[in-house]
């Protein structure tokens, strides 16, 4: 994930890399998510020295953690996502470790609602990594069922190893 997050820093990408921590003890909902997504975003502008957009989304962070209704405030939270992506030109691009937490925390209506906003056009890309099967992906009846292209990674060889560390 840390290496599609530095290839899409490129200049002159159409997308904006959030890379997540990898382990998110925070996250319980759908409005969690969207609320880290817009940290992230925070974040990855912090890097690029984009100061006014910072503020700008520090600002609307505090003014959405006021809002009580959990639906509501994820709804709002990931429309001001996408608003903030038409500012800055840049399709957001979602690097997640440990993807089967997330599921984890969600619930089958945050995932279905997860997976319909994820769909719209020009949503966020999610690129997610787990050490596990999810079940979600796989189980005829959950949300997220078939809903990702799968890529496994075999283990390196002892010469593949030496090549990566050299």
């Amino acid at each position: 994930l840390k290496r599609i997050e530095v290839e899409l820093r490129k200049k002159d990408s159409k997308f904006i890399p959030l890379l997540f921590p990898e382990e998110q003890y925070n996250l319980s909902n759908l409005s969690e998510f969207w609320l880290n997504s817009l940290d992230a975003m925070a974040d990855a502008l912090e890097l690029v020295k984009d100061k006014d957009d910072v503020k700008l989304i520090d600002s609307k962070v505090k003014e959405l953690q006021k809002i009580k209704d959990e639906e509501d405030l994820a709804k709002q939270a990931f429309q001001f996502l996408i608003e903030m992506s038409k500012k800055i030109n840049k399709r957001p691009v979602l690097l997640i470790d440990n993807m089967s937490f997330i599921f984890d925390r969600l619930n089958k209506s945050e995932q279905h609602t997860l997976r319909a906003w994820l769909m719209q056009n020009n949503a966020p890309i999610l690129i997610g990594a787990s050490a596990v099967d999810i079940e979600e992906t796989f189980d005829y009846g959950a949300p997220f069922y078939d809903a990702f292209q799968i890529s496994y990674l075999n283990k390196l060889s002892f010469d593949e190893l030496l090549e990566i560390l050299n």
